[in-house]
This record gives structure tokens, C-alpha cells and sequence, in this order.
């Protein structure tokens, strides 16, 4: 499931997108609301979801200062700035927070699932390439033991002579070039 989180000081608002994401279409589960951005940073925090809709102009810190703010350990969260204004200071301040969309009140119920759909499924993607990532970084973790081994018994017969090459795979493998036969303990 993606996560959504939605940051908006007017309740009419948040009400009215509620009803118009169609959220099995999207794929979408509501994991929080806030009531200005001070709420909301918690809530990503704790919920860390995917994609977040943001007002722009909330009582408080704005819009703009809680997307930089949750960008510094959030980076690929998707953003969407949801506004009244249709201001080029913000559309500015979207661009170098990189958001991924600007939409401006009231928004029309089929665009805003079509939006909504883009960055889930962008989501969806980023998710599974890190769990991905993940694995294979784990593979590489549990197949040490067996290639420290494969490398040892092919330099030991002359299989490698170049030095770059040699010392690549001691530094890869964290094999101690003083002692290639005594090897760094790995935690797994």
C-alpha cells in the first residue's frame, strides 16, 4: 500500500479531496491528517509515507518550510503543493523543492486521481527497486565467505596479475592486503 498524508488547515478541504481520491483505483491508504505543518512533521516522521499533499499557506510554518524541512530525511517522498494561490513565488519555491505537482483549489476530482496515480505507481516502483537493493546487498553479504575463498585459490594459482584487479577485490572482498589469509570479521 502507499502512503498518503495530507497537510491542510481548512477543514472543508481536507474533506472534500478525502472524497474525491478514489482510493482503491490509486491504490492510496490515508495514513494521517494535519492541521498545519508543525503536525505534520511528526507524522511523517512516524508514518514515513510516500507521498504528501501540502497546503501552501497554513497559520504557522508554511507549506514551503515543511517540504524543506521533511525533504532533509525524507528525500524521495513525492509532493504535491494544494493551493489556493496560483502564485509564480510559489511555483518557484516548488522547483527547487522539487515537487511533483502544483495544483491549485478546487481541483477537479478526475485529475487529482490521475495525479494521485502517477506518483503512487512511481512509488510503487522506487519501493520494490529499494527492497530489491536490499536483497541483493544481502546476497553479497552471505556470498563473501564463498568468494574470498574462489579468489584466494585463483591468485594463489596465477589467475591474477594485475595489481589494480588484485587490489580491487582485496578492498572488495575486505580481505587484509598485509595478510590475505587473515580476513576482517563481517557482522551479518
Amino acid at each position: 500500500m502507499i502512503k498518503l498524508l495530507i497537510a491542510e488547515d481548512e477543514e472543508i478541504e481536507v474533506q472534500s479531496l478525502i472524497k474525491k481520491i478514489d482510493w482503491e483505483e490509486t491504490g492510496l491508504e490515508l495514513v494521517g491528517i494535519a492541521n498545519n505543518a508543525n503536525e505534520a512533521i511528526p507524522l511523517v516522521k512516524k508514518y514515513e509515507p510516500h507521498i504528501l499533499i501540502t497546503d501552501i499557506e497554513m497559520p504557522g510554518m508554511s507549506g514551503i518550510d515543511l517540504v524543506s524541512e521533511i525533504k532533509l530525511y525524507q528525500p524521495d517522498i513525492k509532493i504535491i503543493f494544494y493551493t489556493g494561490h496560483a502564485d509564480f513565488k510559489y511555483a518557484k519555491a516548488g522547483i527547487q523543492f522539487h515537487i511533483d505537482e502544483y495544483i491549485t483549489k478546487p481541483v477537479e476530482k478526475a485529475y487529482l486521481n490521475k495525479v494521485l496515480k502517477r506518483l503512487a505507481c512511481s512509488s510503487a516502483i522506487e519501493k520494490q527497486k529499494k527492497l530489491e537493493e536490499k536483497v541483493f546487498k544481502q546476497q553479497i553479504i552471505e556470498s563473501k565467505p564463498i568468494l574470498r575463498d574462489r579468489f584466494l585459490k585463483d591468485w594463489a594459482i596465477g589467475l591474477y596479475n594485475n595489481d589494480s584487479i588484485i587490489l580491487s577485490r582485496l578492498n572488495f572482498l575486505e580481505i587484509n592486503k598485509s595478510n590475505p589469509y587473515k580476513f576482517k570479521t563481517i557482522k551479518v
